[in-house]
């Protein structure tokens, strides 16, 4: 079971009760208006992509639909000042694709691994909403790879025009997922 703080842990359950009070804002309009939100407290609901955490720092990537934000937090930061090393400890064991939101700030920042590249999210709460399993037959990483397959279903890599034939049968080897029986999808 993972742990709960003040500012982190796993969301009750609804159960339809009460009328929602949390206004969520989309990854598409950070990536249409980011400007506009500079600055200003809001809610992000999107799944765990990827997280890093070491030491006293914490990185999440959220992923909503095909549009992805780099998330962090600090410990003992001005920016994020809710973050702790249990924050950070919780955020490490929560499972990819987990439904999650996350409460915090927009600034601007260069981060070149998600698709929207000139904002980053300062971590003030972050509720898991749903939790995925911990084995997933496949993550979205594995499944978004540059191995295309062929109607026989061998992996056949695409050829790049000057690329000998040699060296791409190196890359196709070293780019291969190998799936075994404990992960199969029959």
């Amino acid at each position: 079971m993972l742990p709960r703080g003040d500012h982190f842990g796993v969301s009750d359950l609804v159960l339809s009760k009460t009328k929602g009070t949390l206004k969520f804002v989309d990854l598409k309009d950070i990536t249409k208006y980011g400007g506009f939100f500079k600055g200003m407290k809001f809610t992000i609901r999107g799944r765990l992509y990827n997280s890093r955490t070491k030491g006293k720092m914490a990185f999440i990537v959220i992923r909503d639909q095909l549009h992805t934000l780099q998330a962090c937090g600090f410990v003992d930061s001005a920016e994020t000042p809710n973050v702790t090393k249990e924050f950070v400890k919780f955020i490490a064991a929560i499972p990819k694709e987990s439904v999650i939101n996350v409460t915090g700030t927009l600034t601007p920042s260069k981060v070149n691994t998600c698709s929207i590249t000139d904002w980053e999210f300062w971590i003030d709460e972050l509720y898991v909403v749903s939790l995925s399993t911990q084995t997933l037959p496949f993550q979205i990483s594995d499944a978004n790879n540059s191995i295309l397959l062929d109607p026989k279903d061998e992996p056949v890599e695409e050829l790049k025009e000057g690329k000998d034939k040699k060296k791409a049968k190196e890359d196709k080897k070293d780019q291969q997922i190998n799936v075994g029986p404990d992960t199969r999808l029959n």
